[in-house]
């Protein structure tokens, strides 16, 4: 999912800002502009990573964050810049959104083995000014519980229900979750193999940054 190749270009447009003189030569928003200008030359796919960097640009801090970061400065801060534009596609009406209600499958059918949990966030379409189709969900936990393996576990399980569930109502080929466990995130593909039959496979993985400057190498730059 997430193509090393176009990390490595945006980043090394973006690596002059992340030196000792700290975006003295260059502010953010002309590292925005530069990655946003990087459209013409990337296809659609590699563009949503130059994206998700350049709104991580905005959003950051630019040395690390020593303090303990909870659950909601993680998702404001690290996680939203980080995946929105991965999975956003407002052109043909694909929002991505945190939610905080009973999951909209539920909501439209009577069949017992749809699950009313709350998922942390999901990705929709919009029918007109109606909320339509879930295509996508999350769960994440903060630094602190993504040590807590029953947690974790329990999120996975809850990705899987909500994955087969929008299979089964909305008749689709498959659906994309992610899981974040504190700076790593996890994208899980399900599919309905055959009657009956779900497939659930990790098919990438990615580690956050927590600051622009990115000091030795990339260790706190965006890593597949």
């Amino acid at each position: 999912m997430v193509d090393s190749d176009s990390v490595g270009q945006a980043l090394a447009i973006s690596r002059p800002a992340h030196n000792d003189r700290a975006c003295d030569e260059m502010t953010k928003m002309t590292l925005q502009a530069k990655l946003f200008l990087m459209k013409s030359e990337l296809s659609p796919t590699k563009f949503r990573i130059a994206k998700s960097i350049a709104m991580l640009v905005q959003k950051l801090p630019v040395d690390s964050i020593e303090n303990i970061i909870m659950e909601q400065k993680l998702i404001t801060r690290f996680v939203e810049p980080a995946l929105a534009p991965l999975f956003e596609d407002t052109t043909n009406n694909i929002l991505f959104r945190w939610t905080s209600t009973m999951n909209d499958e539920y909501q439209t059918t009577s069949i017992i083995a749809i699950t009313q949990d709350r998922h942390d966030a999901c990705t929709s379409t919009l029918n007109g000014t109606f909320w339509g189709t879930s295509c996508g969900f999350g769960e994440v936990k903060c630094f602190s519980q993504a040590e807590n393996k029953f947690l974790v576990w329990k999120d996975l399980i809850r990705l899987g229900y909500f994955s087969k569930n929008a299979i089964d109502v909305h008749k689709m080929n498959g659906v994309l979750a992610f899981q974040v466990m504190g700076r790593h995130v996890f994208f899980y593909l399900t599919k309905l193999m055959h009657d009956g039959l779900y497939l659930m496979l990790q098919v990438d993985k990615i580690k956050l940054p927590v600051g622009i400057k990115l000091g030795q190498g990339r260790k706190d730059g965006m890593e597949k």
